[in-house]
Formats: structure tokens, C-alpha cells, sequence
């Protein structure tokens, strides 16, 4: 009776709909339709969704996901029961409907998820290099932190890729050598992205290109016999014209405009009241160079290196106050050459490294320890006459008067070797407050070994002082 004059079923069919389920199960346990096989319409039969996918039989998209469950088992193979398949933070409807695949996370392949490309980084997740700049979205935004929707993040006139993959220039600063001139710029001029002064005449790039119109790649621009830098900062003399460049020839084999003065200490000098194991004046005139060799002092007054520090003792290299001296020229294990710029790292380069990413030191080259022999700082023959070293005086620097902005050593250019235990720990501390620039600071224990090399100059003032100013 209920069969016919209620649910319409067949009382002599137990499946009147022919969908899996008992009409009984239907009406009694189910609540779907016994004379429709498809009660909700979403193209599955109601055996099916209730004994194979375990999907609402009552409801055409059971996961909310804006696909019916027909389209989800039939058409897209997607789980009617996850309405994220692939858990990449995207619907599987709203994948189906961008066009993305709703059974990879990671359509494009680029590194970066459907769902961080669409909801994060606005990219697209069906182009692996949404600004065409020849770095995948996920490298931009995972390795090198770079715009993945700007083609130049740092609108120096090169492409992100171009800069990661052709000049290992750096995609986040237009002018990875701070010479002045952008990276961009440098390309079309052919000089090094890499290194200030391309062609090492003493100029910076910048200046050459900007302020004297000079070839960045070329020492001698006019081709007179001067260089370039030392037509301006020696002779005065026309760079662009070669008929009025000086003989040189009784130029100073030392550093021209001026001296610097060295001193080497072994204990951590107190403010104010300070001292060092040893000082000579105007050393790089006493001695015809532009080299200050730490292993090879030649000065009675001076320590050599291995006369302060134990042969088994590891030790670190740091550099304070770079950014005051950035013509400071860090020698390690090589033969200076002015001309090559293999031999030698900037100051300020060197006073970028981490502590950590420092190498560990020994004279004895025991387990554990690169074996250091040969280390000194050199110069540009004309970082005096550019301004590129620290100027103060002798008892500034002695007495350890803090600098204008309490730098170490009246801002002296300060190089270190500090402790490393057998272990290969860090055996030191240091406070980068004392050092303009860079990260390494100055040490406040541990300290094995120091030197202090700055311009003594005319003037009779401290650095931080009223009347001290920038020759």
C-alpha cells in the first residue's frame, strides 16, 4: 500500500529506480527519491554516491566546491568529498574555472602554488614567468626575493633574469658595485658590474661616465700617458686632452698626496685612554709602497703577524670602519697587484661577510683551518689623493677617542684576527656599533691581533672634532 499510494514505487521491484538502493533503504534511511535514480541531479546514481563515493545522494555538490559531484567524479577526477583536491588554497571549482589543474598544487610548475600565485603574489598560475623576465615566479619570490610582476625590480635597466643568469649582478640593487653608474648603464658602457673602477685608474665608474666624460673602460682616455685618475686627482690637467698630461716620472712610489700610518696592538684598547704595541709614521713613504705586508712589517717598532699569534691558534679576519676607508684593499693568501683585481677584496666587500661565513685561519694550516701565509692591506696608489682613506691624527687613533659617531680608533681602518676555539666555534664577540659600516663589527673579547692604518693628515684635529673635516 505505501509503496503505491504514497512513494509511487513499484511494490513489485525492490529498486524501482534501478539506482543500487532498495526502495526501502530510500524512504526509510536515505531520504532520496525511490522512483529517481539521480534524486539530487548531479549525474551520479544515489547508489553510487552513498555506496561507492560516499557523496550526499541529497545534495548535488556535497563539498561546496561549486562542482556538482557528477562533474567531480566523471569529468574532473576530483575528490567530491575535498572541495580542494590538491590542497593548493584554491576551490576545486575556482581552479576549473581559471583554468588551473585541480589535481596539481602547482600548475605552472614554478614553485609557487595555485592558490599563493592567485591569493599571495597576484602572479599566474598558468604562466611560470608571469613578467616574462626570464626567472621562474617561484625563484623570484622564494630564492631571490625579487618582483615576479616587474620585469626590473630594481629598474636598473637590466631584466631580473639577465642580472641572476648573464651578469651575476644583483636583481635587488641597480648598482650592485656602488660606482655610481647602474648596472644597466654599465652594461652599455662595457665596464664591470662587479668591481668601482673598471678600468683601476683611480675614478670611480660613475664619476668617469657622469662627472669627467671619461671611457670607465679605458685608464687613459686621451691616451696623454697620465691615467685618468691621475690627470684629476694629482695634475689637474685636461683628462680629455692629452697634449697637456705631466711627466710622472718623479711621482711618489708610495701614495700620492699624502701617508698613512700604521700601528699593531695585541689587547682590546680602552676608550679614551688607550694604546697601541706600536706605531710608525708615514709607512708607506718610509717604505716606497702602497702594500702594507702584516707578515713582513720590516719595522723594528711593528710586530709581524706571527710574531703575535700562536702558529696552532684558529683565528678569524674582521675589518672595521670600511665604509670610512673604502680604498682599503684586504690581501689574503696572494700577491698584490694593483692592476689585477683577483688578488685583493675591497674593504667594505669584506666587512659584508657574516661572521659566520668567515673562513677559519691558522698558521700551522692544523684540522680544521685554512692556512694563512700572506695577509695585508693595499691601496690604489691614489686613495689618498681621492679620499678613499680614513684622515686623522696619531694620538686620536692611540688613545682610542671614539669617532664622530663613536667609531673605533677615532675611525681608523681597524683589521682583526680573532679567537676560534679547537672546535671550530667562535671564541669572540664583537659590537658593530664601534665600525662604520658593514656587519662584523669591533671585538670586545677574543681579540688576538689588531692594526689601525689611516691618513695622517696636515690637519691638527680629530676625527669628530669642530674643525676636522674631508681634505
Amino acid at each position: 500500500g505505501d509503496e503505491v499510494l504514497t512513494h509511487g514505487t513499484d511494490a513489485t521491484d525492490a529498486d524501482t529506480d534501478a539506482d543500487g538502493l532498495s526502495d526501502g533503504d530510500e524512504v526509510l534511511t536515505h531520504g532520496t527519491d525511490a522512483t529517481d535514480a539521480d534524486t539530487d541531479a548531479d549525474g551520479l546514481s544515489d547508489g553510487d554516491e552513498l555506496l561507492t563515493h560516499g557523496t550526499d545522494a541529497t545534495d548535488a555538490d556535497t563539498d561546496g566546491d561549486l562542482l556538482s559531484d557528477g562533474d567531480e567524479v566523471l569529468t574532473h577526477t576530483t575528490d567530491p568529498l575535498d572541495d580542494d583536491t590538491d590542497s593548493d588554497g584554491l576551490t576545486d571549482g575556482d581552479e576549473v574555472s581559471l583554468g588551473t589543474d585541480p589535481l596539481d598544487m602547482d600548475s605552472d610548475s614554478d614553485g609557487l602554488s595555485d592558490g599563493d600565485e592567485v591569493l599571495t603574489h597576484t602572479t599566474d598560475p598558468l604562466d611560470d614567468d608571469t613578467d616574462a623576465d626570464g626567472l621562474a615566479d617561484g625563484d623570484e619570490v622564494l630564492t631571490h626575493t625579487t618582483d615576479p610582476l616587474d620585469d626590473d625590480t630594481d629598474a636598473d635597466g637590466l631584466t631580473d633574469g639577465d642580472e641572476v643568469d648573464v651578469w651575476l649582478s644583483d636583481p635587488l640593487d641597480d648598482d650592485t658595485d656602488d660606482d655610481a653608474l647602474l648596472d644597466g648603464d654599465e652594461v652599455t658602457a662595457g665596464s664591470d658590474l662587479h668591481y668601482e673602477d673598471s678600468d683601476l685608474d683611480g675614478l670611480l665608474d660613475g664619476e668617469e661616465v657622469h662627472t669627467h666624460s671619461t671611457d670607465p673602460t679605458l685608464a687613459d682616455t686621451d691616451g696623454g700617458g697620465r691615467t685618468d685618475g691621475e690627470e684629476v686627482f694629482v695634475d689637474g690637467t685636461d683628462v680629455l686632452d692629452g697634449t697637456d698630461d705631466v711627466d710622472g716620472s718623479s711621482d711618489d712610489p708610495g701614495l700620492l698626496g699624502g701617508e698613512i700610518d700604521v700601528d699593531i696592538s695585541s689587547s682590546i684598547a680602552d676608550w679614551t685612554s688607550g694604546d697601541t704595541d706600536g706605531h710608525v709614521h708615514e709607512y708607506d713613504d718610509d717604505k716606497d709602497l702602497v702594500f702594507v705586508d702584516f707578515f713582513d712589517l720590516g719595522e723594528s717598532k711593528l710586530d709581524d703577524f706571527a710574531e703575535v699569534v700562536d702558529a696552532s691558534q684558529p683565528f678569524k679576519l674582521i675589518v672595521a670602519n670600511a665604509d670610512l676607508s673604502p680604498g682599503g684593499r684586504v690581501v689574503l693568501n696572494a700577491s698584490y697587484d694593483e692592476e689585477d683585481p683577483t688578488t685583493w677584496t675591497d674593504v667594505d666587500t669584506y666587512d659584508d661577510t657574516p661572521l659566520a661565513d668567515l673562513a677559519i685561519y691558522s698558521l700551522d694550516g692544523s684540522a680544521g683551518t685554512t692556512l694563512l701565509n700572506g695577509f695585508g692591506v693595499a691601496f690604489h696608489h691614489l686613495a689618498l689623493a681621492s679620499g678613499s682613506v680614513h684622515n686623522t691624527e696619531t694620538g686620536c687613533v692611540r688613545d682610542n677617542d671614539p669617532g664622530a659617531y663613536g667609531e673605533w680608533r677615532n675611525g681608523a681602518l681597524t683589521l682583526q684576527a680573532v679567537a676560534v676555539d679547537t672546535a671550530g666555534n667562535d671564541d669572540f664577540t664583537t659590537d658593530a656599533s664601534y665600525s662604520s659600516g658593514g656587519v662584523q663589527g669591533v671585538a670586545t673579547s677574543g681579540l688576538l691581533w689588531e692594526a689601525t692604518i689611516f691618513w695622517h693628515w696636515d690637519g691638527d684635529a680629530c676625527y669628530g672634532e669642530s674643525d676636522w673635516y674631508l681634505p
